[in-house]
């Protein structure tokens, strides 16, 4: 069985300047649902600027 995972919330959040707040967490998490992503990374509680 193949199974596609998607770091789009925890890695597209690593890069510079980048902030998802939890209504655009909350969207991207429903489209990627919405095209059959079966795992999706969220990523860390807090990210800092650096």
């Amino acid at each position: 069985m193949l199974q596609i995972l998607d770091t789009t919330l925890r890695e597209g959040e690593q890069t510079p300047g980048v902030y998802f707040d939890r209504h655009i967490k909350l969207a991207i998490a429903r489209m990627l649902d919405d095209i059959g992503i079966d795992i999706i990374e969220t990523g860390h509680p807090a990210v800092t600027s650096e």
